[in-house]
């Protein structure tokens, strides 16, 4: 399941909370609990940050001049002739 980015904040800051209650009288198994929601959560964000990834290496690569997208051609850069030293 793909998780947003939204949704991965929210299982993060549940977790902080929790921690911050009960967090003095934590046992190794209660937090072996929380650093196994915190790796689940991350595993259930991979795919979106790789599906964001993709989306932007798609952008970079655009080539379009077009108005509709708002992308604007880039001029060529003008390079200076050298200049000649004097004697």
């Amino acid at each position: 399941m793909i998780e947003t980015v939204a949704e991965f904040k929210e299982e993060i800051r549940a977790i902080r909370n929790e921690m911050r209650d009960v967090g003095t009288k934590a046992d190794t198994k209660l937090v072996a609990s929380w650093l196994d929601r915190l790796v689940i959560a991350l595993e259930k964000l991979t795919p979106t940050i790789d599906l964001m990834s993709e989306s932007l290496d798609q952008v970079a690569e655009n080539d379009c001049a077009c108005e509709c997208c708002g992308m604007e051609e880039e001029k060529p850069v003008k390079k200076k002739a050298p200049t000649k030293k004097r004697k």
